[in-house]
């Protein structure tokens, strides 16, 4: 996302399997304060942007993503989107950055990692290319971004490259202006993780009344 305007495309979300439903998002901020920010070019456009992790309020809660369109800018309203599934088996972009998501969401915690993360996810998009790379294709880094996160941003993809990620990925597409393609990992592991610990607890406090 654009660091005064937030960032996220409309090329190829042709592979989400089903829209289940509409949804309204508010853009609440960066995961991470202070993001990593440095400049990329898109074709021939150039756009500095933050990069990293997003959160979202749904209006019952909130959601971590990660931009899926360096070609939208994102307002703070709430806006509204249509969510799907998306199939990571078939052979596209977005097939690939939400394998690539999936694969590497839980070990992205820094700002360099969530930002390697982030144009790991824009170069799949993009270029859909057998590895990262940043200086071919569409998709390219042109200045402020570290050797470490470009590094991240080359393991994660590999990572997601070669991986059979279970988890499913839901591609919320904006539907109208202000709002920006995201992806979301369902559950997130940190969820999951608080899920399974109250879970446990009632399973305990029942052997204990026992």
């Amino acid at each position: 996302m654009k660091r005064t305007t937030s960032v996220a495309l409309a090329i190829g979300f042709l592979t989400v399997a089903s829209v289940a439903n509409a949804q309204s998002l508010k853009f609440t901020g960066m995961q991470l304060n202070p993001a990593d920010s440095g400049t990329v070019k898109l074709n021939t456009s150039n756009s500095t942007v933050n990069m990293g992790a997003l959160t979202f309020s749904t209006g019952s809660g909130t959601i971590v993503t990660y931009c899926a369109d360096l070609t939208s800018a994102l307002n703070s309203n709430s806006n509204p989107y249509t969510v799907g599934n998306v199939d990571m088996t078939q052979n596209t972009g977005i097939a690939l950055a939400a394998k690539i998501l999936a694969t590497n969401f839980s070990a992205a915690t820094t700002a360099d990692q969530q930002a390697g993360l982030q144009l790991a996810i824009w170069d799949a998009i993009y270029d859909n290319g057998a590895s990262f790379t940043g200086s071919t294709g569409a998709f390219q880094l042109v200045s402020g971004i570290n050797s470490a996160t470009q590094n991240y941003a080359s393991q994660y993809f590999t990572a997601g490259k070669n991986s059979n990620p279970t988890a499913t990925v839901e591609l919320f597409k904006a539907t109208g202006a202000g709002g920006q393609d995201q992806l979301h990992v369902v559950p997130e592991p940190a969820s999951m993780a608080v899920l399974g610990l109250g879970i446990a607890g009632m399973v305990r406090r029942r052997r204990i009344k026992k």
